[in-house]
């Protein structure tokens, strides 16, 4: 039974398709800028029924990626790296920080060059501390994929590092943050109920087709030059669900709905905001702040709380070609076929639904090369 199926059709100066649907099987899937193929923003979680528990990890330097610390594969070569896969963690312990300072991490890393993945692993804990799942800093060369992080304080942090990709992995009540990074793709990932989503600091690198529902803050942060964030579905957020800041972004095919503050605020210079979705936020659908000389167009607009779009004092801005409509306007196109609305649909969907088989999935599309 199809829980839900809305569709939105939009004929303006600006052609804008999106479509939204639940199917019999618990994935969500979204497709924006007229795109005839869905895009899967819910991938079914990795189970972590038969992985084989592990002690804490600590790395410090390439010389300490051995079989002691998880290393199950890999030589630490572009073509062949370490490997840590298939292990399930149930706690910290403290790290050394310097300066007086410690931390509670699972898998902790310094100081390194060599090529790594952390994959199909699981990362929790039960003795109510604050602790990290992957902490990590002055790092390089990392990837991690396809883990699930649940209750910790940041599931993962990485400072001062660069290269590396974060993919397809499940994220409950936990954040991911990136503080001083370069070349960090953040991409296909699920992030519920989180203090806060996805935080990016770092220049030329991208955030793309995550889902971040239901954080206490906003849904994705980003904060550099030369950033993409696009395909993203951010909702019910308690702040923005998209805050982004730093010259020459990429703002593109997000959908940002339902979330407390704006859906999508903005200081750039020659930046392109184009092709979102903006609907039903609380404050306002797309808002300016510090933007200059930048491209806003094709976006659609919805029943935003306080307006659908605010230039905040901006200059030069070419803004053209968006839709905006109000919320007692009737021009949408909406075909439902659910037995409640769609916010109750969407709980549903990211809390999962009991005893139903969730398929596997093609493999996403590429990113675009690093």
């Amino acid at each position: 039974m199809i829980a839900f199926l809305a569709v939105f059709t939009f004929s303006s100066a600006a052609v804008i398709h999106t479509q939204i649907s639940h199917d019999p099987v618990n994935v969500l899937t979204f497709s924006c800028m007229g795109e005839s193929d869905p895009v899967y923003i819910f991938r079914p979680r990795t189970s972590s029924n038969g992985l084989d528990p592990h002690e804490p990890v600590e790395i410090r330097g390439n010389g300490n990626f051995t079989a002691e610390n998880g290393i199950v594969g890999g030589s630490g070569t572009e073509d062949d790296p370490f490997l840590i896969a298939n292990w399930t963690f149930d706690h910290g312990k403290w790290n050394d920080l310097g300066g007086g300072a410690a931390i509670r991490t699972i898998i902790c890393i310094f100081d390194t060059t060599a090529h790594f993945i952390i994959a199909n692993c699981s990362f929790t804990y039960k003795d109510g501390l604050d602790t990290y799942g992957i902490y990590a800093y002055n790092v390089s060369n990392g990837d991690i994929i396809n883990n699930i992080f649940t209750r910790l304080t940041d599931a993962i942090f990485v400072g001062d590092s660069n290269d590396f990709t974060v993919e397809n992995n499940h994220f409950e009540g936990s954040s991911i943050e990136f503080w001083r990074g370069f070349n960090i793709s953040i991409s296909h990932n699920t992030v519920l109920g989180a203090g806060s989503g996805i935080d990016l600091t770092g220049d030329c690198s991208c955030v793309i087709e995550n889902i971040c529902i239901d954080s206490i803050s906003y849904g994705i942060s980003v904060s550099g030059t030369n950033v993409s964030t696009v395909n993203n579905f951010c909702f019910d957020n308690k702040g923005d669900g998209i805050l982004h800041s730093g010259d020459n972004a990429n703002i593109t095919g997000n959908i940002c709905w339902r979330n407390r503050e704006d859906g999508i605020f903005v200081h750039t210079s020659q930046g392109i905001i184009a092709y979102n979705n903006c609907s039903e936020n609380g404050a306002f659908g797309i808002h300016l702040g510090s933007t200059m000389e930048s491209q806003v167009y094709g976006n659609f607009l919805f029943a935003n709380r306080k307006g659908n779009l605010f230039d905040e004092g901006g200059s030069q801005n070419d803004i053209h070609d968006n839709v905006g409509v109000g919320p007692d306007v009737s021009v949408i196109v909406l075909a439902v076929i659910l037995p409640a609305t769609l916010v109750t649909a969407s709980i549903v969907i990211y809390k999962g639904t009991k005893g139903r088989k969730k398929p596997a999935l093609n493999t996403p599309a590429p990113l675009p090369e690093k």
